[in-house]
């Protein structure tokens, strides 16, 4: 399976891994609210985070409680900056009246023992937005949150707003949606290095289905159908992948489950990162350790995709490339450089379009006769190799 890179490079964080972990959490039964089908969600995106190399660990149904939420979380504050750590829910998002003036409402994370069934209690099952912010901020690895949930862009605010106190009542009088007395204080913390995903805007409803919910799967697909876009494009691709998903998915459960039929993928997937912008960072992969900067495209072949050479005979290459640098260099294969090619002098804007004809064919030259190379420090380039004849 290709690797997928996501570029925390943009961001000044070092060259190394040493941990890449994963918290799955999933909650299907929640009284009072519809059951949803979470184990397909959550086998597609642990088969997909071990073939990327995280460990993974996996909260759901009766384990899918506040208190094995914390813990967990509590168990990751130990990651360093060198560390990667993923957050995913799939499961029910809701909202109530928001607590301070700041926001109209405040979202949570349904958990295990959520009730909706009683308006006057929620029994403690909920993680606030405010809360899950609190253990990001704690976290000091890179983070990746992705929400497969009801209302859940607003989860973002949160994360992205600093000294802002709210709360959420586990008990107390009047529907859940309307109080905005304080059991439980979590002071809102804003978190760097993180890129947030989440299903829906806060007015829309994500839909699930007994093979998968219409995000989870499109996130997935999407990134392995197009590993170099940027996280812009995904979004993009995203939003409008949705409802194709979502027709595709209803006509193949149209006879086993009719319920299903009219699913419509009628919402708006939402991605922010913090700090950069969607368009800064590229997907040439995504949730990887290999944490360098995309090779630019560099395609270098000899003109008419000759082979053989005489000794003295001009080795003429055609050279296409979009790198950021301004010189290309070209080595034998013992290291002789041999010629730097001013790429401000090539055809072209984005992509530039050289000819080079400055090298001629000597000996030795062994096997692998020319490394082209973007930058003679990061050595990103290709290597050549054709036959010397007298």
């Amino acid at each position: 399976m290709k690797k997928f890179i996501l570029i925390f490079y943009l961001m000044g964080i070092s060259l190394l891994y040493s941990q890449k972990v994963a918290l799955l959490v999933g909650v299907a039964d929640v009284k009072g609210g519809n059951m949803l089908y979470i184990d397909s969600d959550l086998s597609i995106m642990k088969s997909f985070l071990i073939d990327e190399g995280f460990v993974v660990k996996t909260l759901s149904y009766e384990k899918a409680t506040l208190k094995d939420v914390r813990l967990s979380f509590k168990s990751f504050y130990t990651l360093t900056k060198n560390d990667i750590f993923l957050f995913y829910y799939t499961g029910h998002g809701a909202r109530m009246k928001g607590i301070n003036s700041n926001e109209n409402y405040d979202n949570f994370f349904v958990l295990n023992q959520t009730s909706f069934s009683d308006g006057n209690t929620i029994n403690g099952g909920i993680l606030s937005d405010n809360e899950y912010s609190l253990h990001l901020y704690k976290i000091k690895a890179k983070k990746i949150s992705i929400i497969d949930a009801c209302h859940s862009a607003s989860i973002y605010k949160s994360i992205g707003t600093n000294n802002i106190t709210k709360s959420i009542s586990p008990k107390g009088t009047g529907n859940i949606f309307e109080r905005g007395n304080s059991v439980e204080n979590f002071q809102s913390m804003k978190t760097n290095n993180l890129i947030n995903i989440s299903a829906t805007k806060d007015t829309e409803q994500a839909e699930n289905s007994p093979i998968g919910s219409i995000f989870t799967i499109g996130l997935i697909n999407t990134i392995k159908s197009n590993p170099t876009m940027t996280l812009k494009e995904l979004e993009r691709d995203l939003i409008l992948e949705m409802p194709k998903i979502a027709n595709k998915i209803g006509n193949e459960l149209a006879d086993s489950y009719p319920e299903y039929k009219a699913l419509a993928g009628n919402f708006t997937p939402q991605i922010n990162t913090m700090p950069l912008r969607l368009k800064d960072i590229q997907v040439s992969s995504i949730f990887s350790d290999n944490n360098i900067k995309p090779k630019p495209l560099l395609v270098v072949k000899t003109v008419g995709n000759k082979k053989v050479y005489k000794l003295g005979e001009v080795i003429a290459l055609n050279i296409i490339t979009d790198s950021k640098d301004r010189y290309l260099y070209i080595f034998k294969d013992k290291g002789e450089f041999l010629v730097k090619v001013d790429l401000d002098e090539c055809k072209g804007d984005v992509k530039k379009y050289c000819r080079v004809r400055d090298i001629l064919a000597s000996k030795p030259l062994g096997d692998a006769m020319l490394q082209i190379v973007t930058n003679k420090n990061k050595l990103y380039g290709v290597t050549l190799s054709f036959k010397i004849i007298n």
